[in-house]
Order: structure tokens, then sequence, then C-alpha cells
């Protein structure tokens, strides 16, 4: 019988996993979401300090007709496919649908690419750089997300909401920022999102209201210097708590 080393070291990461989570002086969980998990699954308390982001030492200038933005790697639980068909779908508007990311896997990417072909409004910028990325959210109006809600907390969000960009996401809304805070929407169904998407091209005004509040709750919240203070104020706690043993 053949022995399968796989499933041996997947049981040693899973015990060690454990382990180095239970005998942690501080555990830190990006999202209130996953905290619930952790106190739920281990009966584990957590801090919850969220992906710090440096903030634009400005703002870009929106590019006109709007851009709709998708940006995430090329595989298939990233959904892109449902980005492409709405693209076909709101090809009656003026807006320019751009998707950038990364290759993950040769035979997907090939059919991603013959399926963005024919659609005229969209456009494949291939793979760019974080500070490019950065660029195309600035010039964006709406940044558009239709992963499974499989990740703890995109930073692509947070790198929206810097930019002033609201985010529609089809599936996952992190602590559900995006509702609660009005700078975006959660659309759960593809049809919806049409209509948010739509929502959002229609009324400049919102975009830029929508926009202005993201802005200002990321910096409250998700910009380096508030997150870094947060450590830093945690890494000293600790010091002081072995110091004193």
């Amino acid at each position: 019988m053949a022995f399968d080393q796989s499933f041996l070291g997947g049981l040693v990461l899973e015990y060690l996993g454990r382990y180095g989570i239970a005998h942690t002086d501080l555990r830190i969980a990006q999202t209130k979401i996953q905290a619930n998990m952790l106190k739920a699954n281990f009966g584990l308390e957590s801090l919850v300090i969220p992906n710090g982001h440096p903030a634009p030492s400005r703002q870009g200038v929106k590019a006109n007709p709007p851009v709709v933005l998708w940006v995430a790697n090329i595989k298939a639980w990233k959904q892109p496919k449902i980005f492409i068909d709405l693209a076909k779908r709101m090809s009656d508007t003026e807006a320019k649908f751009v998707m950038t990311g990364k290759e993950r896997d040769k035979k997907f990417h090939n059919k991603f690419l013959e399926m963005i072909l024919p659609v005229q409004n969209l456009e494949y910028v291939g793979q760019l750089s974080l500070e490019e990325v950065n660029v195309w959210l600035a010039r964006s109006s709406i940044f558009v997300t239709t992963s499974l809600p499989r990740e703890g907390f995109p930073n692509t969000f947070v790198q929206a909401w810097l930019r002033s960009v609201p985010v529609a996401s089809l599936s996952f809304d992190p602590d559900d920022i995006n509702t609660t805070q009005d700078i975006g929407f959660l659309s759960k169904t593809s049809d919806n999102l049409e209509r948010d998407v739509r929502v959002l091209l229609s009324s400049q005004q919102m975009r830029l209201e929508m926009g202005a509040r993201a802005r200002l709750f990321s910096l409250a919240n998700f910009h380096t210097p508030v997150t870094d203070a947060v450590y830093l104020r945690e890494f000293r706690r600790l010091v002081n708590a072995t110091q004193k043993l």
C-alpha cells in the first residue's frame, strides 16, 4: 500500500497551525468575520487590525468616458467571465470596461483571452505592477469585483476606496463596510451587479459622493499611520508584559 506523504504533511501542518494559534500571545484578524470564526472554531480571542495602505498624495483625474475597472489574478474562482458578460450587457453605455491581472493557468488564460476578444467596450491591459494598478484605480469611476468570498480582506477594496472609487462587489463585502458606510454595493447576483453599475454610471454626483465617503472612511481606518499605530501599541504592550515576568 503506497504511503501518501502529502497527506501526512498536511496533517503535520494542520497540527502546527492549531498549536501555534492556541499558544500565541497575540492573535490578529483582518476582519470582524475572521475574529468571530476564530472564536467560534477555537474559542480564542483576537484583535482586528485591517491591512494598512499608504494614501495617494493626490487624487487622480477620473477618465471621461468613465472607466469600470476589474483587478484580479486570472483564475476560475475570480470569475472573470461575469465581468466580461457585464461589459457585453452594458455595451449601450459610454463606459469603458478594463481588466488587469496576472496569468495563473495557461489553459484558463487562453480561454479568457478568447472570451474578451469580441467585446468592443472591454480592454485587457495584462499584468500590471502595484503602482500601475493604482494609477488605473485613480482614473476609474467604479471598481468591480466578481471573486468568490474566499479572501480575508481584499487589498483592492482599500486601494479603490483611498482613491475615491465606489466598489460594486458581486458576493463579498468585508465586515459589511460597503453597505453600512454607503460607499458601494453588495450585488449578490449578476443581474443586480449590472443594475448597481448602471445606477452608478447614471449619476456622477452619486459616484463623487460615494467616493468622497470611501476616501474619508479609508483614511480613518486603513491608512498606514493608523494601522501602524495599533501594531506599535500592541507590540509595546507585549514587550512590557514580558519584562514584568
